[in-house]
């Protein structure tokens, strides 16, 4: 009797460790989905004076975006991820009933942006078939993981405006606000740093298949993804040396062009931000012998 409970104690022992070990077969995850992406800065947001943050929202300047991820789980509940994500951000200051209607302004750009994440599992993630719609019927909300990650990356941006003619232009290289003329900036890079942050939920499906839901805002270095951030440079002197387009876009406001120094057409303050929000399928990706995952 003693050594059938022994052996009992030590097959369940046994058990408990392979099933623990488990995930280390699955660490690796492939990620793809589509979502959508809001911008925070100084051009266009919603009613009232500019805030930078979540109340200053336009939804009709939403934009849909792509992905694709690469997950590794350090641990049960550390992993990291790295991810290409391309979307479009868009601002029109013709949206708001502030005073930033007046200025006039508005811009559209594509972003690309790469980055690695951490992530934090706020409870471990279970796997197996049990945790699935299918095994009984219903969904069971104990198969749901939430994590929280921060991360740092690069983003390209590269803003564009419509003119009269009905033709979009890059509005770098017009130096809207007198960049590269006397007593003005450089021109400002179209590459900045970024530093993601958010909340993130996935459901096992199976054990080879996870539905997730992410929402992550991102700070930048950058006060220029909508090419708005400084003072309103003398517009006779862009014109003269950038010519009408330059001259246009850098006051579109009816009237005398303010001159140089007197009115802020952004807040150098603040740096430019925006969110999104995904919707994704991961893969999970079993390991080889080497520790690499086996396609």
């Amino acid at each position: 009797m003693q050594k059938l409970i022994f052996l009992i104690l030590f097959l369940t022992f046994i058990s408990s460790i392979g099933y623990s070990q488990r995930w280390k077969k699955i660490r690796y995850e492939l990620i793809y989905g589509i979502g959508a992406t809001n911008f925070y800065g100084d051009l266009g947001g919603g009613n009232g004076k500019a805030k930078h943050n979540f109340t200053d929202l336009d939804l009709s300047t939403t934009r849909p975006a792509l992905f694709v991820a690469m997950r590794y789980r350090i641990t049960q509940r550390v992993a990291t991820k790295f991810n290409v994500i391309y979307g479009n951000i868009k601002g029109n200051d013709g949206n708001s009933t502030s005073n930033r209607t007046g200025r006039n302004l508005s811009f559209k750009s594509m972003i690309v942006e790469s980055s690695c994440q951490v992530e934090y599992s706020l409870t471990k993630e279970k796997t197996g078939r049990r945790y699935s719609f299918t095994s009984s019927g219903k969904i069971r909300f104990d198969g749901i993981n939430t994590y929280l990650f921060a991360g740092i990356g690069g983003v390209y941006y590269n803003p564009k405006a419509q003119y009269i003619d009905q033709k979009w232009y890059a509005l770098q290289p017009l130096g809207t606000e007198g960049q590269g003329l006397p007593g003005a900036k450089a021109k400002y890079s179209k590459i900045a740093a970024c530093v993601p942050i958010g909340v993130g939920m996935k459901y096992s499906y199976n054990r080879k298949m996870n539905f997730g839901m992410e929402f992550g805002y991102r700070l930048t270095t950058t006060d220029y993804m909508d090419d708005v951030s400084d003072l309103y440079y003398d517009n006779n002197a862009i014109k003269a040396a950038k010519g009408d387009v330059a001259a246009y876009f850098a006051d579109p406001r009816e009237g005398t062009p303010v001159p140089n120094g007197t009115k802020w057409r952004g807040n150098p303050k603040t740096k430019d931000g925006y969110m999104f929000i995904l919707f994704n399928l991961s893969m999970k990706i079993r390991v080889g012998r080497n520790g690499l995952p086996k396609f």
